[in-house]
C-alpha cells in the first residue's frame, strides 16, 4: 500500500488518476471499517 502513495505522487500531473485513485481509497476505507464493525458484533 506504501508504494501506491508513492506512485500517486509521482503521477501528480495526471489528476484524473489521481481523483479516480483517491475515490477507489476512500471506498475500501469504508468497505473496511463497516467489516470491522460487523466482527466487533
Amino acid at each position: 500500500e506504501g508504494n501506491v502513495f508513492e506512485e500517486i505522487e509521482i503521477d501528480e500531473g495526471e489528476e484524473i488518476l489521481l481523483g479516480n485513485e483517491r475515490t477507489v481509497f476512500e471506498e475500501n476505507e469504508v468497505v473496511v471499517l463497516e467489516d470491522s464493525e460487523e466482527e466487533n458484533e
